[in-house]
């Protein structure tokens, strides 16, 4: 309750009486009065001190890294994925790295289902939900297994879906090295058995459990992994390869260097990963080779650096090793942008051309402000409290909080320089507003383009909206590619 309570649920009366209740409560002395309450789902009960025991929810919501899902919203979504008659969605335990949503559906036509059916849920979910939504696994079934009260059997679904892990094809790990991340991976994802063959995103991992399982590398290895290792090597096989072959130094990220057409380079956020490239390469062209700039000091022994134009540089130089000559194709999402900017500015002093140059909803320069705070370990220790990390040191959080206060500082200081070349800036509809002065309108004039799209700042790189900025991007990647040489 209290002044903040909303009004009720749009040209929903029903529900809307159901979860807006009167205020049964006297209202304390001094306090705000508050006519209504409204009911959160959530069961409590008052214990002997007084206070709050958190028991479960009353309907099917569950929390998911962070993140309030609804999972009859995800089953009326799978309800129109065509061949799908029925569908029910679990919250799985995901090893030690929290839970994972589970699909299990079954066809119109009981054993005639196409064999892609679980792939082509996925995707069509992924089109219309966020990404924390989009189940992991999905599960064909004949018929959905029923208790004798005509309720769906959920235990029967764990044992259904236990079977299915055990009868999945893969390739047993070779070697020590393989054999200890597969257990790694066994017990941080729930997943058994892991084969080599086998990808860490597609086995239910994301951005949070790359991150424990680094930790967990420290721990089990003694060494330290940079995340974009994960990022560049996500099967096992590959993964291990990368940590029996040494530390590799550098910013370059392979995300996929494969492909006839110009690479594009995207350098990373604020946050200093380039987990958003990743995403993006599953729906850009895949004859587009895709290379990602991750961010120094994450590492231990690393310093972060807080000027734009050395981090330009040092990027520069690793984009020339894979790309000698020109024309260059460069973007970034948010910081990213600024940066690649900057990249832009010295290869085109160089007498380089760039054809494309894509800012995805970064702010102009000077608009971000000066004073940015060093983290403390409070600081960190607050931060893994809140994102429910547990095997987190402490000196591994500092260092990603000093690479964000450093590129802020970065950020702080760049120069509102024009760069002679068409910039195209993609804004996240739900950002828009009103530029500050000397914003890019102001600094670039007619050689800005802009593509406004769906999503806030952070969803606009997750799905569904990714799949909107892919399509712009590939229109502009398109216009940009060279005509082939005669």
């Amino acid at each position: 309750g209290g002044l903040g309570l909303g009004r009720g649920y749009l040209n929903q009366p029903a529900l809307t009486a159901q979860r807006f209740v009167p205020n049964p409560f006297p209202t304390p002395e001094g306090g705000v009065p508050s006519a209504r309450l409204y009911r959160t789902g959530d069961l409590v009960r008052w214990d002997e001190a007084g206070e709050l025991d958190y028991l479960g929810r009353l309907d099917e919501q569950v929390k998911i890294r962070g993140f309030r899902i609804e999972l009859g919203e995800i089953e009326q979504q799978l309800l129109q994925v065509p061949h799908v008659a029925a569908a029910v969605v679990t919250a799985e335990a995901l090893g030690q790295a929290g839970r994972r949503l589970v699909a299990f559906v079954v066809p119109e036509q009981p054993g005639s289902a196409p064999d892609d059916l679980p792939a082509v849920c996925r995707a069509q979910l992924a089109q219309v939900l966020p990404d924390y939504m989009v189940p992991s696994q999905v599960v064909v079934l004949d018929q959905l297994p029923m208790t004798v009260n005509g309720k769906v059997d959920r235990a029967a679904l764990a044992q259904a879906l236990s079977a299915v892990s055990e009868q999945r094809p893969h390739a047993a790990p070779c070697g020590p090295m393989e054999v200890l991340i597969a257990s790694v991976w066994q017990d941080m994802l729930g997943v058994s058995p892991v084969g080599r063959d086998d990808n860490f995103f597609d086995l239910g991992g994301h951005s949070l459990a790359a991150v424990q399982l680094m930790a967990r590398l420290r721990q089990r290895l003694g060494i330290e992994v940079p995340l974009r290792r994960l990022f560049e090597h996500p099967t096992l096989a590959e993964f291990a390869a990368s940590l029996e072959g040494g530390r590799a130094g550098g910013h370059l990220v392979r995300i996929r260097p494969a492909g006839q057409l110009t690479p594009l380079f995207l350098v990373h956020p604020g946050e200093g990963e380039v987990d958003y490239v990743r995403r993006l390469a599953a729906v850009l062209d895949p004859d587009l080779p895709l290379y990602a700039l991750a961010a120094t000091g994450l590492a231990p022994g690393e310093t972060p650096l807080d000027d734009i134009t050395e981090i330009a540089r040092r990027y520069v130089n690793e984009v020339r090793a894979v790309q000698p000559d020109g024309p260059y194709r460069l973007g970034g999402w948010s910081a990213g942008g600024n940066i690649a900017y900057e990249m832009a500015r010295q290869l085109i002093d160089a007498g380089a051309t760039v054809s494309l140059l894509a800012l995805i909803d970064s702010a102009p320069p000077g608009a971000v402000g000066e004073g940015v705070p060093l983290p403390t370990q409070a600081d960190a220790q607050a931060q893994a409290h809140a994102a429910g990390v547990t095997d987190l040191d402490a000196d591994t959080l500092r260092r990603h909080l000093a690479v964000r206060a450093a590129l802020a500082r970065a950020l702080s200081r760049q120069q509102a320089v024009p760069v002679p070349t068409t910039v195209t800036l993609y804004i996240a509809r739900d950002e828009r507003r009103t530029p500050p002065p000397h914003g890019w309108e102001h600094l670039l004039g007619r050689a800005l383009r802009t593509r406004v799209l769906a999503g806030d700042h952070y969803s606009l790189v997750e799905p569904p909206h990714i799949a909107a900025l892919a399509a712009a991007l590939t229109l502009d990647l398109a216009a940009s590619q060279p005509a082939p040489a005669p």
